[in-house]
């Protein structure tokens, strides 16, 4: 049973017949019990030309019927939808065939014609062929001759265009009978008028007068008696009948092919544009710009404005609108009333609005943007004045949803896993300040705790001096651990839900005034030299925590730069970045520890590289605060000696948090 299970493949052929619908509820309980898959084919062939606007609708219903219980829709384009359906079978491997059968009578013309299952039967041997007649049907379902199906159009253009090819094609007929040229000719002459006019005028009703007309013309003008439609000669009335039957097959196959090169050149047309519109949004980012740009080819295709819809308006969301030049006064659009069926649409699922059957009052058509069973958005397009869309835009304007659905999706995706590389970013960060912290506070704590021991138990033996310098000791450990805090505060002002900070238009200058005035506090000696821009530079930052980095790189070069300590601060802007670097003469940095130093983590070693008096908690934050910034962190050895620290800081923000 689960061998049978497993190779159970179900499709079932749908079209404009009410047996459509039974078909499909066949398939899908049968796949629901053998837990398989079903398709709903459909193939376009010349009858697809000739369907009335009814059958079109019922077409549209049965393939969405399909799509909500759970189906696939495929649809296959062939001349003879046997052979087209078998082909496709045999390419996907389904083993049951699901067929509707109609009860029309069989007339004169099709009595030797085979029935769509006949015919599969015979393709496909090995599947089985399931004939399901509808025996609710209280009114014969019966396709309509071709012919009949196309309204006669008559213009005057059209009306001229035949005359005027009647009438040169009689003139050269005149020319050939005055040279003596057989009559066979004549007739050609006539065929090929009529081929002229079918192709060049609208639908059938020129191309049978012209063939009539042709055939008149010629019993008139050649036949014995001229210019008499009474025929004496003997085979004259088979010539006349078969060259109006050659006439009329000649126009009904020129018109055919007419009809079909217009709808394979709009089948190209909206291809190419479905193919433009799925290549713009594949290069597309964000939700707005998606939004943005699928309103803007809905406008140039339909012609009419339109809405969309992100997240559900019943919280609160604003649609975001798109108006039609040619239209006025679309606010109405944004209506709560309007608002409510989009709402509807989000809960349910299913289309509403002008030209359905659920809130018919409205003047707008929604449309949901499902993907994956979940509804990402809904799009709106206007129909004032009665003006709905015919099923041919509705299928074309599905595809175009469809191609939005995957581009919202994989939107979706995207920040998704954007979510998820800055919490890694976080946790990353995290285990850094963990690692560097448990270094870092056992290094001056185990300094003064050596220290204080040594004064307690040997305080009778101690000289003066070298109690002082136990003391002296202490509390140079106390302030490190203190500044230590310090850092430590500035790491919490950074929000632990997004890893971003506040920033405020601060002046570059004043911050490292601040900074360089705190640290010359704590180490008199040093020599610091500043440049800053001549001009006021302006950059969004939190100044206390830009402040806190680069009394810690200061400090980190003090600590690096020997007896004769110069450092140099240097403030510049480039493009729409602000550079700050620091520099200074010390013993520089190791090629070894180059690569793993603002990382805080160096494999060949198991001492921090930057850990020199505790030092490495103080360039993790530091490179925790600047990413928090979105900008970038750099250190490299300078050619005179000594390193340089250089971070970046982007010119654009605001007071807002970023997101």
């Amino acid at each position: 049973m689960d061998k049978i299970t497993e190779t159970r493949k179900f499709l079932v052929c749908i079209g404009s017949s009410p047996t459509s619908a039974k078909c499909i509820y066949w398939a899908e309980k049968n796949a629901e019990t053998f837990s398989s898959a079903w398709t709903a084919v459909y193939v376009e062939s010349d009858e697809g030309l000739y369907l009335k606007d009814s059958e079109k609708k019922s077409l549209q219903s049965n393939m969405e019927l399909a799509t909500q219980l759970g189906g696939e829709v495929v649809t296959l384009n062939g001349h003879n939808i046997a052979m087209a359906v078998a082909e496709y079978a045999k390419r996907t491997g389904t083993t049951d065939i699901a067929v509707g059968k109609s009860r029309n009578k069989k007339t004169f013309i099709n009595i030797f014609k085979l029935d769509l299952e006949d015919k599969l039967m015979s393709l496909l041997p090995d599947v089985e062929i399931h004939v399901l007649p509808d025996h609710n049907i209280t009114k014969t379902y019966r396709k309509n001759p071709k012919i009949l199906l196309i309204k006669p159009v008559l213009t005057w253009k059209d009306t001229g265009i035949t005359l005027f090819t009647l009438i040169c094609a009689s003139v050269i007929s005149l020319f050939l009978n005055r040279i003596h040229i057989e009559n066979e000719n004549m007739i050609l002459m006539y065929i090929l008028s009529v081929l002229i006019i079918s192709r060049v005028t609208t639908g059938y009703i020129y191309g049978v007068a012209g063939s009539v007309f042709s055939v008149l013309i010629f019993n008139y003008l050649f036949a014995e008696p001229y210019y008499s439609f009474i025929a004496i000669q003997k085979g004259d009335l088979i010539t006349f009948t078969i060259m109006l039957f050659v006439a009329l097959t000649t126009s009904t196959l020129t018109v055919r092919v007419k009809a079909q090169a217009n709808y394979a050149f709009e089948r190209e047309k909206r291809t190419e544009i479905l193919y433009e519109i799925n290549k713009k949004l594949l290069v597309t980012t964000g939700l707005t710009n998606i939004v943005h740009l699928t309103n803007e080819y809905i406008i140039k295709i339909f012609r009419r404005s339109v809405i969309f819809y992100i997240s559900d308006p019943f919280n609160g969301a604003e649609g975001i609108l798109m108006k039609y030049e040619e239209e006025e006064d679309m606010d109405f659009m944004m209506s709560e009333a309007e608002k409510a069926v989009a709402h509807w649409v989000f809960l349910n699922q299913k289309r509403a609005g002008a030209g359905t059957e659920v809130q018919m009052a409205s003047e707008v058509f929604y449309i949901p943007v499902i993907s994956r069973g979940q509804v990402l958005g809904v799009i709106g397009l206007s129909c004032m004045n009665g003006s709905f869309i015919d099923q041919n835009n509705l299928l074309f304007l599905r595809m175009i949803v469809s191609i939005a659905a995957m581009a919202l999706e994989r939107q979706q995706l995207s920040d998704k896993q954007r979510i998820i590389l800055v919490q890694s970013e976080k946790e990353k960060m995290r285990s850094n300040l963990l690692r560097a912290v448990s270094h870092d506070l056992r290094t001056p704590l185990t300094g003064i705790l050596g220290a204080s021991s040594t004064i307690l138990e040997n305080s009778d033996t101690l000289d003066k001096d070298t109690k002082l310098n136990l003391i002296s000791n202490i509390k140079e450990e106390s302030q490190w651990l203190i500044r230590m805090v310090e850092n430590l505060l500035s790491v919490t002002r950074i929000n632990g839900e997004s890893s971003e900070v506040r920033k405020c238009p601060e002046a570059a200058e004043e911050i490292v005034a601040a900074a360089i005035g705190r640290t010359r506090k704590r180490f008199k000696d040093c020599k610091i030299n500043v440049k800053v821009p001549d001009e006021l530079l302006i950059v969004p930052m939190d100044g206390i925590l830009i402040e806190q980095v680069i009394i810690n790189l200061l400090e980190n070069a003090i600590k690096h730069s020997g007896v004769d300590i110069e450092i140099n601060v240097d403030v510049k802007k480039e493009q729409d970045t602000a550079i700050f670097e620091i520099s200074d003469n010390g013993e520089g940095i190791t090629e070894q520890d180059l690569p793993y130093l603002l990382d805080n983590f160096n494999p060949k070693k198991e001492k921090a590289s930057d850990s020199s008096r505790g030092m490495g908690i103080g360039l993790s934050i530091c490179m925790s605060i600047i990413k928090a910034h979105h900008g970038k962190m750099e250190v490299e050895n300078n050619i005179s000696g000594g390193a340089i620290f250089r971070f970046a800081l982007p010119l654009e923000g605001g007071t807002d948090s970023e997101s």
